[in-house]
């Protein structure tokens, strides 16, 4: 795991705020958060995720201009 080896193995409810804490700090110092939850940060334009693209129907493909591709 290297630079992360200091985050202690979830065992149980014993020590999971203990592992919630450390990981999402040191996630959050490394700009790595944003990759791991689904809470989307429209002030963080860098540390923003990328969206699964939406598939495209080729039969209504379209050019820039928004005319029909022949």
């Amino acid at each position: 795991m290297g630079k992360f080896d200091h985050i202690p193995e979830v065992m149980g409810p014993d020590n999971y705020f203990t592992w919630k804490c450390e990981v999402t700090y040191s996630l959050g110092t490394e700009d790595l958060w944003c990759h791991v939850t689904d809470k989307v940060d429209l002030d963080d334009i860098l540390g923003t995720a990328s969206f699964r693209p939406k598939a495209v129907n080729p039969s209504r493909a379209a050019r820039e201009d928004g005319t029909m591709l022949a």
